[in-house]
């Protein structure tokens, strides 16, 4: 049924970017298994902090079968499930930044370089007549993931028909500009009430 009264029929990969199909992710990660999807994120930053050159950054929570086994030392099998269902579409345990989802689309855009943000490109001396470079920061590639280009290519695919082709996100369409992108929702306790909030990650 997912949350569309009646289902969304056959869904296949790029349908379920296009309309954000919550148990076509279920039965995926269910498939792939937490360690899997845990180690694969990981590679794009999730979990840890980007390095950006600010202090205060948090790097989130990356759930894993380890991770859960430190955080709740008193159950016997920690891992259940539900978990592995939870994450498989952003929630449960896993938490990220925004930041985070913005070097993870970046990655994604330029075939799998993970960038470390920054804010600042050089610092220079001003004190004299000729200001003089004291320090340049070079670009930054943390990792390259080096992502096969068809599996580039299908999601891309898929996150462009989410605005251009009636989408989720089919109502930020700029005539001229080609977007993809991807919504979603953050969950967050205010007062003991559940509160959704949205959110799109994009390029274009």
């Amino acid at each position: 049924r997912d949350d569309k009264k009646g289902g969304h029929g056959m869904v296949d990969m790029y349908k379920s970017i296009v309309v954000s199909c919550d148990t076509y992710y279920y039965m995926l990660a269910n498939d792939l298994g937490i360690d899997n999807i845990s180690t694969f994120m990981r590679q794009f930053g999730f979990g840890v902090k980007t390095g950006i050159d600010i202090t205060g950054e948090s790097g989130g929570i990356l759930p894993s079968q380890e991770w859960k086994k430190k955080r709740f030392k008193k159950v016997k099998n920690p891992w259940v499930e539900g978990d592995v269902v939870n994450l498989a579409i952003g929630q449960g345990y896993l938490t990220a930044t925004p930041l985070q989802l913005a070097v993870f689309v970046s990655a994604l855009a330029n075939g799998g370089e993970v960038l470390r943000p920054q804010l600042v490109r050089e610092i220079r001396d001003v004190s004299q007549e000729k200001p003089k470079v004291v320090h340049r920061l070079e670009k930054s590639v943390r990792m390259n993931v080096g992502m096969k280009p068809e599996h580039q290519r299908a999601v891309i695919e898929g996150m462009r028909r989410v605005v251009q082709e009636h989408g989720t996100a089919a109502g930020i369409a700029i005539p001229g500009l080609t977007i993809a992108g991807k919504t979603g929702t953050a969950e967050r306790l205010e007062k003991h009430n559940l509160v959704n909030d949205s959110f799109f990650v994009c390029f274009a």
